[in-house]
């Protein structure tokens, strides 16, 4: 077939398949092929000039249109490791008396062998967890301790497999790719979905032996590959789950509850109606609803729900979203067809199960009715990362994993006690900024009645070696509401003894990021021997805290509307220097390059120009303290040559330690 833009008056076909067509002078696009039924793939040329009495010869070839029809087969969900999984590719529409042949190639994934790889249906064997770790496929910290490991959907990505598979048969080709998945994502909390493959792991040790010593009656679940650092299990009933690991000095023992979801407007809201009201407040709470009402943006798609639902899993059978959406025949909506109608149309039931939810972080909650414990409370980022953790647009917790808030080394070696939990652990600070709100109170973590803190209080709020965490999105942000959980002027005086009033959003990082210990400058000398704490950010912004300097030192940058948090978060930072391409106000890692003072100032102004003028002030600040050092030690020297003796505590700069443990034993000699 010819179509011609505009219409031709008439289309005379000659031998050979030549046409001839007779138009007006003028332009035209010439489309030949354009009717599916005519085999031929559509040709068009988009502009054809044809002048008055003149004639205008197209010569084209076009192709017979591909009648090949190729799948890969269907995804294949939580395989598991060290499987041998086999593929299913087809083809139809070939012509009659052609051989189709295949070729499957390996597109992502730690590689593998395929067998068959020119058959319909190779094999191949999925690689044990550990291996995927120990190649390097997978950017994830290797856990401390044992516990359920938290999988994001960029991790679960790492652990699967794509394929590609090429199909020729006279002279036409066709390819289909398909996804294997050996693992689901997982929130690392200790209630699990039931019929979601669980991941655990155990700190670094010469020798694992992982057993289940109790299930549920009627489970056939088994771990996989018990002496290694990593296993896997399925839970396959509903109930608890008792797992062993006694490969190390101590046998451990986890208890992993395996539930059903149940939906926050069904199950949660009658008994949580105070913590029910502060999630509506939230964009989690109506993300689903916008997007299929067409307000969330013009692009929403079902590849979202995954996230914006609870329990979309495909590979599961557990109440989940996807479960009821089959029994319900429910489909996705289109864009054109999304619109508040759309919503309202939904089935109550699928309804209850939609949106970002208490179960989304805390866990199937099916058993939490009759056993109040059946339930988690994360701290831990893994909670967010399921979903926030994505390169290329959620990517919240790809940042936070390259900031050194990551660090759950630092917080197992400091966020236990009362005074240094305070900032170095997740539930330290919690439960400190809580104190500060309810009693003004910035010293160390008391209990509710203000009595002083000891370990088994401390450890009941989950300040101990095997579940403090490090700073997390929890920390930060309070996860019922997602807001921030102390803004400007909500807190009195810093533990480094001053207000930093009026400083936006920054109220927040100064909370922890000052000297710690009271006020300490010419006006207040020492009165211990305990140091300044390192991160003094608060202190040098505000102008606080600084011996042998004079008058109001307070930086020009304190009158930043939201000061720390305008550079080192919500201006776009060098993807070169970030690691990744960070989006504007998101930039988790919290380190500022050294360009982004061009952000408001003009490029004239850089950070190394600054660095450089900080380090003379420093330098400044070192001569002048060496001079009054100098005279303090004449005047020591001269004492202790008349005889006064002298008893001080040593200090190691690089280990921030003292030579004992109290200014009571010092046990140095002057």
């Amino acid at each position: 077939s010819i179509e011609l833009s505009p219409g031709a008056k008439s289309a005379v076909t000659g031998a050979d398949g030549r046409y001839a067509v007779q138009v007006p002078a003028g332009s035209y696009s010439v489309t030949f092929g354009k009717d599916p039924a005519d085999g031929f793939e559509p040709l068009t040329i988009p502009t054809v000039n044809v002048a008055i009495d003149l004639t205008t010869t197209l010569d084209v070839s076009v192709v017979q249109t591909n009648p090949l029809v190729v799948s890969a087969g269907p995804q294949q969900f939580q395989v598991g490791f060290g499987r041998v999984v086999t593929l299913s590719g087809s083809v139809t529409g070939a012509p009659a008396g052609a051989t189709p042949t295949y070729r499957w190639e390996q597109t992502s994934g730690l590689p593998v062998t395929l067998t068959g790889a020119t058959t319909a249906s190779p094999t191949f064997t999925t690689h044990k967890a550990m291996d995927v770790f120990t190649a390097g496929a997978i950017d994830l910290p290797l856990p401390l301790r044992h516990e359920v490991m938290g999988l994001a959907t960029q991790d679960v990505r790492a652990f699967s497999y794509t394929f590609r598979l090429t199909v020729e048969a006279a002279g036409f080709t066709r390819t289909a790719t398909v996804t294997i998945e050996t693992v689901p994502w997982s929130t690392g909390n200790h209630v699990v979905p039931l019929n979601m493959r669980a991941m655990l792991g155990a700190p670094q040790q010469a020798a694992y032996n992982w057993t289940i010593a109790g299930k549920p009656s009627g489970s056939n679940a088994a771990l996989d590959y018990p002496n290694d650092r990593l296993v896997t299990f399925i839970p396959d009933v509903a109930g608890t789950y008792t797992i062993t690991e006694s490969g190390g000095a101590a046998t451990v023992t986890k208890t992993i509850v395996a539930a059903e979801y149940r939906g926050v407007e069904q199950n949660c809201k009658g008994c949580h109606e105070d913590i029910y009201t502060e999630w509506k407040r939230s964009k989690h709470s109506s993300l689903f609803t916008r997007g299929v009402s067409g307000t969330a943006s013009d692009h929403y798609g079902e590849s979202c729900v995954s996230c914006h639902s609870l329990g979309y899993y495909k590979g599961a059978a557990n109440s989940g979203f996807d479960d009821v959406q089959k029994a319900d025949s429910w489909v996705f909506p289109s864009t054109a067809n999304q619109s508040p109608e759309a919503w309202a149309s939904m089935p109550l039931s699928l309804q209850n199960l939609a949106n970002i939810q208490c179960e989304n972080c805390h866990g199937p909650g099916s058993l939490h009715m009759s056993n109040k414990e059946r339930i988690a409370k994360p701290f831990s980022a893994a909670a967010c990362n399921q979903c926030h953790l994505a390169m290329s647009h959620h990517d919240r917790g790809m940042l936070w994993r390259k900031s050194a808030h990551a660090n759950d080394e630092l917080a197992i070696d400091e966020g236990t006690s009362a005074h240094c939990g305070r900032c170095h652990g997740t539930q330290g600070f919690v439960a400190w900024v809580k104190q500060m709100r309810t009693r003004g109170d910035s010293g160390n973590i008391k209990k509710p009645d203000g009595s002083a803190a000891d370990t088994a209080y401390l450890e009941s709020i989950g300040m101990k070696a095997s579940t403090v965490t490090a700073p997390s999105c929890q920390a930060c942000h309070e996860p019922h509401t997602t807001e921030l959980r102390i803004e400007e002027n909500t807190i009195g005086a810093l533990p480094a003894g001053f207000e930093a009033r009026d400083v936006g959003k920054g109220a927040l990082c100064m909370t922890c990021h000052n000297t710690r210990n009271g006020l300490r400058d010419d006006a207040h000398p020492p009165t211990s021997y305990s140091a300044p704490h390192r991160p003094s950010q608060a202190d040098m912004l505000m102008g606080k805290n600084a011996f042998f300097l004079s008058g109001y030192n307070i930086s020009k940058h304190a009158a930043i509307k939201d000061t720390c948090v305008t550079c080192h978060v919500a201006l776009k930072p060098n993807p070169a220097n970030v690691g990744v391409a960070s989006i504007a106000h998101t930039n988790h890692t919290f380190k500022a390059t050294l360009d982004i003072c061009a952000s408001c100032h003009s490029d004239m102004v850089t950070g190394a120009a600054t660095k450089a003028a900080v380090e003379q002030g420093l330098a400044d600040v070192h001569a002048l303290a060496a001079t009054k050092l100098a005279a303090k030690l004449d005047a020591l020297v001269a004492a202790a040559a008349g005889g006064t003796a002298f008893k001080v505590r040593a200090w190691h700069r690089d280990t921030d330690q003292y030579s004992s443990s109290s200014s009571g034993t010092s046990n140095v000699n002057v």
